[in-house]
């Protein structure tokens, strides 16, 4: 009898640890959502046919919208690539993640998307265009394939290129894999064909415009003296229809892409967002290309959501949203938990289900890379600032004035933002300067508390160091 009680004693204790085990694991629950995040490059909002523009620039685009959430008041927190990208990779504005310049390098301490997925336990690969988008930035963390070969394209070829086709062939490789296998993955794709310069291929040049007949390309957009506020209205429209022309090539090869996920096992458990990083401008206020402020076309984006079994209330959603608010959005949608770090972008499932607005109360924007008026105007930095009242102000800090200069719009009376109202509301000034500044601090505070820091500080941390690099941005106009 007492040599049988340790081997019952032993046979208790293993029943009590299974039982115990049995109540600790987690729930059985279906697979999580995989998720494709896709970046139109230098897409600005209103030229996209299902955001009302006129010209047949963007059929899949807007094949896609008939059966996804379409976000009608969409916004850039940045207006060029690294920042912007960042910003959608970490929640974060530019205050705070700090991939603010030409060599700028992210901080490791961020948790960006890609990581957060695969901590999860997803599979994460990327395809990227854009030299800011290369390694040397730090933008890739938490990816485990990180394909960059388009972006390493050095100058003048950087220019010329067309990458679209080689971006969809890499993505449907990527997507052939991944419809064969039961694991859960975020893919980010990079199209990069439509930032400038504006040179599509011979089928698309003359698509927009058939009868031109003038001397203006769409080449070497950063060093053109000939763009000019006044310049012959005929030869702006001509450049207007290339850059449209390479929204065009782009949707085209986006289409294939599409169509292989729809006809694919993936339709049944991916989300599909699609969305751009910022737009570009055509003289609307003094200027071309994008970077340099945070006007209307710089920074109002298209952003559509598609995902099986998603609750929609309604499929046009106007409330203003911005960039930043993918990173806990596209984790919602995966069925993923929010992140337990503080971020400043709201999840979106809320307004998309239930008409529940993000609890902002205005909309940020800033650029580190600021020129006042144009390409080579004063440099500083340009903050801005639209309250949901319609209220937007912009400031521009000049690096060797140290002196700020103000803007003030009625967006609800003045959507083109052309009447300056700054010497007309002296009251509404100072309270939005006031309110522009809380938002900065505020950014200024979190990335300390984050531990966050321009990475140029550490050690390997400058990415303009490297040359090639160095020689993109050049071809490109970035740096001098």
């Amino acid at each position: 009898m007492s040599r049988r009680r340790p081997a019952c004693l032993v046979s208790l204790l293993l029943l009590l640890f299974l039982a115990a085990a049995c109540r600790s694991a987690p729930p059985v629950r279906r697979p999580a959502r995989s998720v494709i995040l896709i970046s139109i490059d230098s897409l600005r909002a209103d030229h996209v046919g299902c955001y009302g523009y006129q010209k047949p620039t963007t059929p899949a685009l807007d094949r896609f919208a008939a059966g996804a959430v379409r976000f009608a008041n969409a916004y850039a927190v940045s207006s060029w690539t690294l920042p912007s990208h960042a910003s959608m990779f970490t929640g974060l504005y530019e205050d705070a993640h700090l991939a603010f310049a030409n060599n700028s390098r992210m901080d490791d301490d961020n948790v960006t998307l890609a990581e957060a997925f695969q901590a999860a336990g997803y599979e994460t690969a990327a395809i990227v265009c854009a030299p800011f988008l290369r390694r040397e930035y730090n933008i890739q963390q938490g990816f485990a394939s990180y394909d960059q070969e388009i972006a390493e394209t050095r100058r003048p070829t950087i220019r010329k290129v067309k990458t679209s086709r080689q971006v969809t062939d890499k993505a449907l490789a990527i997507l052939k894999e991944r419809a064969a296998s039961p694991r859960p993955f975020f893919l980010f794709v990079h199209y990069w064909d439509v930032h400038y310069d504006y040179n599509p291929p011979d089928e698309y040049t003359a698509m927009f415009d058939p009868d031109y007949r003038g001397a203006i390309d769409g080449l070497n957009i950063s060093k053109r003296q000939d763009l000019q506020p006044g310049m012959d209205p005929r030869d702006l429209a001509h450049l207007i229809a290339l850059y449209d022309g390479e929204i065009r090539y782009t949707d085209d090869h986006l289409a294939e892409l599409l169509a292989f996920i729809d006809g694919s096992t993936l339709a049944a458990d991916t989300a599909v967002v699609i969305t751009a990083d910022h737009g570009d401008e055509f003289l609307e206020h003094g200027s071309t290309g994008h970077t340099f402020t945070c006007y209307e076309e710089l920074v109002r984006i298209p952003l559509l959501i598609r995902a099986p079994g998603l609750v929609v209330r309604t499929p046009v959603v106007d409330a203003p949203i911005e960039n930043v608010d993918l990173y806990p959005t596209l984790l919602s949608l995966a069925g993923l938990p929010p992140v337990k770090r503080p971020i400043q972008g709201y999840d979106l499932r809320p307004l998309i289900e239930k008409g529940e607005a993000p609890p902002r109360q205005e909309l940020y924007c800033e650029t580190r890379m600021g020129r006042r008026y144009g390409w080579h105007g004063q440099k500083g930095i340009w903050r801005s600032l639209s309250r949901l009242d319609g209220k937007k102000i912009h400031e521009f800090r000049g690096h060797k004035t140290h002196t700020s200069e103000y803007e003030l719009y009625d967006l609800k009376n003045d959507p083109r933002e052309l009447t300056n109202l700054v010497e007309l509301n002296a009251e509404l000034l100072a309270k939005i300067k006031s309110e522009l500044y809380r938002r900065h601090r505020a950014s200024l505070e979190l990335a300390g508390d984050l531990n966050l820091q321009d990475a140029r500080q550490k050690k390997g941390g400058d990415a303009g160091k490297d040359d090639a690099l160095r020689d993109q941005l050049k071809g490109l106009g970035y740096v001098q």
